[in-house]
């Protein structure tokens, strides 16, 4: 039995055209499946503000970054899956 499970998903993406509205080219989604329940990537707050940028992330997709990361603490056994 696990004590904690960490998925990252890391990929290298082309450069964005210049002055492209976003920097990130390929928008891979990590998610992760088990027994009907869905786990998204952990997502910090990106506004620019010291207010914004202490508040603790949030499990949904992220649109900004190539690395992506899921992690759960002591995972239930069985299969799970990976989209």
């Amino acid at each position: 039995h696990a004590a904690n499970l960490k998925i990252t998903l890391v990929w290298s993406d082309l450069p964005a055209n210049v002055n492209a509205p976003q920097a990130l080219v390929n928008d891979l989604d990590l998610e992760l499946q088990h027994s009907g329940e869905v786990w998204l990537p952990w997502v910090l707050n990106a506004f620019p503000h010291p207010d914004s940028l202490a508040q603790l992330p949030q499990r949904k997709k992220d649109h900004i970054n190539n690395v992506e990361q899921i992690t759960i603490e002591r995972p239930a056994a069985g299969q799970y899956n990976i989209a």
